[in-house]
């Protein structure tokens, strides 16, 4: 989601690096073990089972997989910003479920100023965080597993589209940026022509990535379905070993 314009910077997106032997060696040797013990890797303690299903080809990934992800997209944005092309930050999963929780329950009006949502766009929430009104591109992850007549990509986004303009006049932001006062909901713009997974089961790394790339302003050449496997077990070795996400 765009709010404003953002700010460029330099970035040097080494996506590609290759994978150290040493980590995943080890790694390997932890999975092999009859109870490995539970790896802190900052934002949660993860078992044998959330590494596997992250490395394992054709899984589907969960929540905390994307919200591990973009927990260190907004930790390395507020640390070294200038390792990205874009001045961001993210939400984390429930978000979209409480902007959809809200849009359900309150179809016609949500003007709540003491509400989670509100926390979020005032960088108060998630951790770590920072002001809607500070940054020029917001990244909302939705894991949706299927798509039918009923739950549409546009379908989908509705929620934020009615909900987010109500929010953020709840918070004042409209005040602090040249964006039009208005609660009115939002347009939706559906972009053509972008990468998309061939594989159902590699929608949620291909998420994860595609933001990355978008982060950077990176072509989207390399960004291929044949890849998502390698892209797999580099974010999972380089958790399991470094517990961060190199940039």
């Amino acid at each position: 989601m765009k709010i404003r314009k953002e700010r460029k910077t330099t970035s040097k997106f080494n996506h590609l690096q290759s994978i150290s032997e040493e980590a995943r060696e080890a790694f390997h040797k932890w999975l092999s073990l009859q109870q490995g013990f539970k790896v802190d890797i900052d934002y949660l303690h993860a078992d044998k089972e959330w590494f596997e299903s992250l490395v394992q080809h054709g899984s589907w990934l969960k929540d905390t997989h994307i919200d591990v992800a973009f927990y260190f997209f907004r930790k390395q944005i507020i640390e070294k910003p200038h390792a990205f092309s874009q001045n961001f930050t993210t939400t984390n999963t429930m978000f979209w479920k409480n902007v959809k929780a809200r849009s359900e329950k309150h179809a016609k009006k949500w003007n709540q100023t003491d509400d989670i949502l509100v926390d979020c766009v005032n960088g108060l929430h998630l951790i770590p965080s920072m002001k809607w009104s500070e940054v020029g591109i917001i990244y909302v992850p939705i894991n949706v597993r299927s798509i039918n007549s009923d739950n549409q990509p546009n379908g989908v986004i509705i929620p934020l589209a009615k909900v987010l303009p109500r929010v953020l006049h709840a918070t004042s932001y409209y005040g602090k940026s040249s964006d039009p006062k208005s609660e009115k909901q939002w347009d939706i713009e559906r972009l053509h022509d972008v990468p998309q997974q061939e594989y159902d089961g590699n929608c949620e790394m291909f998420l994860i990535k595609y933001a990355e790339y978008l982060m950077h302003d990176h072509p989207f050449s390399s960004l291929i379905d044949a890849r998502i496997d390698w892209f797999r077990e580099k974010m999972t070795i380089e958790l399991f070993y470094f517990k961060i996400l190199p940039m």
